[in-house]
């Protein structure tokens, strides 16, 4: 897990090896349970996947609308995410 002020030795995976579906659901789960810092760490993480061009995960419900949907909701959740990481919750 890679904490605040350390290397960002995660983000230095191939993006073959990430698994967005499995990053939306750890952002989902950490939502749930309140877990601040892993939201925070995982909504990094995805973003800097999208942001070179990695798939998205699957998150819409209409498979036509799904590729472009699902870029904008994973980026819109992840900024809610990080916002929430750094402020210890929805304030």
């Amino acid at each position: 897990m890679v904490e605040p002020g350390q290397p960002w030795d995660e983000m230095l995976e191939d993006l073959a090896a990430i698994d967005p579906q499995a990053l939306w659901e750890g952002i989902n789960a950490a939502f749930k349970g309140k877990d601040w810092p892993t939201l925070g760490r995982l909504a990094r993480k995805l973003q800097w996947y999208l942001d070179r061009g990695g798939a998205p995960p699957v998150i819409a419900v209409d498979p036509a609308k799904a590729p472009a949907d699902a870029v904008l909701l994973a980026r819109t959740a992840c900024q809610v995410a990080l916002e929430w990481s750094a402020r210890g919750g929805p304030v």
